[in-house]
């Protein structure tokens, strides 16, 4: 494992803050505002050019990838976005295990809330397209906020991965 930088821990650090607001946000509102996504996507992708462009092409692939999930059913621009400028300040090996983790926390966490779902419901409700009445009309039975998830995730994830290098050195 590489040695744990100052930069490493200031992109940690943004990261982390910026899923904060997020994850506030998307609880009181089930949205998270594109004033958040946008300049976390542009910060992270200038500290990329200037400090780290070994990291852009990557970053573009991350970036690629996102677009493929904003156009799945039921995955909200806002989530993407915010997976995006993530992906600006994070491995995108590290994004793409806390979106994992988030997944399956959103999972675990709804069959323990509403136990009376089956995987069938959950998977058929998810992979229909949510109509523009249901996207307005956003509530808990049409929306989760996915941010928490993420933030939970992330936590778990980086802070891993900042122990190892310690541990490492």
């Amino acid at each position: 494992m590489p040695e744990l930088t100052t930069l490493q821990i200031v992109r940690v650090c943004i990261a982390l803050i910026c899923l904060i607001i997020a994850s506030i946000t998307d609880l009181k509102t089930r949205r998270v505002p594109n004033a958040l996504t946008f300049p976390m996507i542009i910060a992270g992708l200038l500290l990329n050019v200037f400090c780290s462009p070994d990291r852009l092409i990557v970053s573009f692939v991350l970036l690629a990838i996102c677009f493929i999930f904003a156009v799945m059913p039921g995955v909200g621009m806002g989530d993407v976005k915010l997976l995006m400028g993530m992906g600006m300040f994070l491995s995108a090996t590290n994004v793409m295990l806390e979106l994992a983790l988030a997944s399956i926390l959103v999972l675990v966490v709804q069959f323990i809330k509403y136990p009376h779902l089956t995987v069938l419901t959950v998977i058929t409700r998810r992979l229909r397209p949510v109509s523009k009445a249901e996207a307005a009309g956003k509530d808990i039975s049409n929306s989760i906020p996915f941010a928490p998830y993420l933030l939970t995730a992330a936590i778990i994830i980086e802070g891993a991965t900042i122990v190892a290098a310690i541990l490492n050195t």
